[in-house]
């Protein structure tokens, strides 16, 4: 998503722009196309929708990276206070092939590795086909699975879809590549939960809230990033900056809360890894680091000897507006728990 951000301001700039940016339309209408005729041929059965013998929980976005999503997902996982849930994701960009597969290392991907690490009593599952996933979940006697990423996964039931919005730009201004929209608006019927992230003001979250109830009447909350308390050794300090995201530009607001110089940084495209990370480490240190910082989801991908040299920010997700109404997801996953252990048992 960076590189196409890079490419798209590019050709902004431009004298001949608007050529590139009426390119860009028609090419987002015909994804758009692709997006409207997948939907119908599943509302038509022409493409099956699987039902799994477990509550799925979908944690998905309308846009292209950068809400959010993992983080809740970590959340989510550890607010539930349960030893018999699944994670399960794709494994975009796994280096490590397979059909459906427990997570071993940062070969099975960055995102599903990162999860592993943080959801210790999870079973994270890696696998193309989901509904197989879902399969395997069960069979290791997991009562529930949190789908990654699972808005556009429609080959899968969900009992429960929850979806983040950016609360700076909910829908950015069209679909890929004009924008980062990737789904219909249409569908936000389908949701029961938002979750705005990133509102800066009580006014900011209730303008956004007003703009999804125009196409749902799925309950909100909202959501904010906070920095744990033991990246405090790090203010103050000289520090290089690299990440891989796709919104950079919250992880760089959360270091500025550190007080710190930050005397070089460098952005990846989503879930690239740092080939030039010696080069990159060596020139901080001559420009004054004192340390180099990255996120949980770089810092898996780096080797055993580059992750002795950096330090990896440790972000939290906190719930800052209608507390309430998280409640009352948590409450709704394990009464969903219940009720399927129940049919199942019967």
């Amino acid at each position: 998503m960076i590189k196409l951000e890079k490419w798209v301001g590019k050709a902004q700039e431009k004298k001949g722009f608007k050529i590139s940016w009426g390119a860009l339309y028609v090419c987002a209408l015909f994804y758009r196309s692709i997006i409207y005729l997948r939907h119908l041929l599943y509302q038509f059965k022409i493409f099956k929708t699987k039902t799994a013998s477990i509550p799925i929980i979908s944690v998905g976005n309308i846009v292209c990276g950068g809400t959010g999503k993992s983080e809740f997902v970590a959340k989510l996982i550890k607010d539930l206070a349960r030893d018999d849930l699944s994670i399960l994701t794709r494994g975009y960009r796994a280096r490590r092939k397979g059909e459906v597969r427990l997570v071993e290392d940062s070969d099975d991907g960055d995102e599903p590795f990162m999860l592993q690490q943080k959801c210790k009593k999870a079973s994270v599952i890696v696998g193309k086909r989901r509904e197989n996933s879902a399969k395997l979940a069960a069979s290791l006697g997991k009562k529930a699975a949190i789908l990654d990423d699972g808005m556009q996964y429609l080959r899968l039931k969900k009992d429960v879809q929850v979806v983040l919005v950016r609360a700076d730009d909910p829908f950015t201004r069209g679909f890929v590549p004009y924008g980062m929209r990737r789904e219909l608006l249409s569908k936000l019927a389908g949701v029961d939960f938002f979750i705005i992230h990133g509102a800066q003001s009580e006014k900011n979250y209730e303008l956004v809230k007003r703009d999804l109830l125009c196409y749902s009447n799925a309950q909100c909350f909202g959501t904010q990033y906070s920095l744990d308390k033991i990246n405090n050794r790090l203010l103050g300090k000289k520090v290089g900056v690299f990440c891989g995201i796709g919104n950079p530009q919250a992880f760089m607001k959360q270091l500025s809360n550190l007080d710190l110089k930050v005397v070089k940084k460098k952005f990846l495209a989503d879930h690239q890894k740092f080939l030039g990370f010696k080069v990159f480490y060596k020139t901080c240190k001559n420009l004054g680091a004192e340390d180099v910082v990255c996120t949980t989801k770089d810092y898996v991908k780096l080797s055993v000897d580059e992750q002795a040299l950096v330090t990896p920010i440790q972000i939290s997700m906190d719930v800052t507006f209608d507390k309430g109404i998280y409640q009352k997801l948590i409450a709704k996953i394990h009464n969903s728990i219940e009720r399927k252990t129940e049919l199942n048992e019967g």
